[in-house]
Order: structure tokens, then C-alpha cells, then sequence
């Protein structure tokens, strides 16, 4: 019996582990950007625009994640 797990299903867990690390970064950075008082030094139009930015990259990963699909294979346990 094989008991190794597969290249392809390997992969797509690996890319799979990175974009949500990734989206949890952007989700983090998101989350602290409004959570930051906003004082008379603030930039607000640069802060506008980092949070366009981040919503920009924050969708861009939502939408690899659901192009890679399900896992190409049932994961047991």
C-alpha cells in the first residue's frame, strides 16, 4: 500500500496553506488600519488608499482561493 500523499494533492495544499496565510496577513493589516486612532498628523488620503489597496489584494486572493477549488482529492481523518 502506498502511503505517500500524491504530488498534485500535495501542491494544492501547499498553495492552499500560503494564500491563507496570506489573507490572514492582509485581513490583520486590514483589521489594524481601522482600528487606528485618527489624529491631526494623519494622512487620510493615504490611508484611504493603503485601504483600498489591502481591499484590492484582499479580494484578488479571495478569488485564487475559490479557482483553485476543492482538494482534488478527500482528505480522511
Amino acid at each position: 500500500m502506498h502511503m505517500g500523499r500524491e504530488r498534485g494533492v500535495l501542491r494544492w495544499d501547499i498553495h492552499r496553506t500560503l494564500l491563507d496565510a496570506q489573507l490572514a496577513r492582509v485581513e490583520e493589516a486590514l483589521a489594524a488600519l481601522d482600528a487606528a486612532p485618527v489624529t491631526p498628523k494623519t494622512n487620510l488620503r493615504e490611508r484611504a488608499s493603503q485601504r483600498e489597496r489591502l481591499g484590492d489584494e484582499r479580494l484578488t486572493l479571495l478569488q485564487q482561493i475559490a479557482a483553485r477549488g476543492p482538494a482534488p482529492r478527500a482528505k480522511m481523518g
